[in-house]
């Protein structure tokens, strides 16, 4: 008998709907089941602090609070310091590096839009197996697939 996979949970948190949706696409794309959406950090830590999810997906520029505080904030509850997080940003990777060093957030990676769908899947699926890769910063050099935007 084949055994089961446990059945993942993700938390996408990102006020922009069309980022969130893209996310959410990608995920099932990777064959993620259970997706939910919250459209702000405050709504995510609720969230978190409910549902205990497997991984949290965060855009850093939220309109409540930024992702680096939300990792923060998530790091500082002893229930949810354990789950991985990975941060989207659109802004230049330097920037968003220097910014997770200098401020210590506990990420497990991060992705800059515009990214590769195929980047993402295994980001999430080496954070959910513990083998985190950050910094990563390279890309897909399938010229054949469009990255995500």
């Amino acid at each position: 008998m084949a055994e089961d996979k446990p059945i993942r949970t993700y938390l996408v948190i990102e006020g922009e709907p069309a980022t969130a949706e893209l996310l959410k696409l990608v995920l099932k794309q990777g064959g993620a089941q259970n997706i939910t959406i919250a459209r702000s950090s405050t709504e995510g830590l609720e969230l978190a602090e409910k549902e205990s999810p497997d991984l949290i997906i965060a855009g850093i520029d939220q309109y409540d609070f930024s992702g680096y505080e939300l990792c923060k904030k998530l790091q500082a509850k002893k229930k949810l310091r354990d789950i991985p997080v990975l941060l989207v940003a659109a802004a230049d990777n330097g920037e968003v590096e220097k910014a997770i060093k200098k401020h210590k957030i506990p990420v497990a990676g991060y992705l800059m839009l515009p990214f590769y769908p195929e980047d993402m899947i295994e980001m999430c699926h080496d954070a959910l197996n513990g083998k985190y890769q950050w910094p990563r910063t390279e890309k897909k050099q399938d010229k054949k697939k469009e990255p995500a935007e």
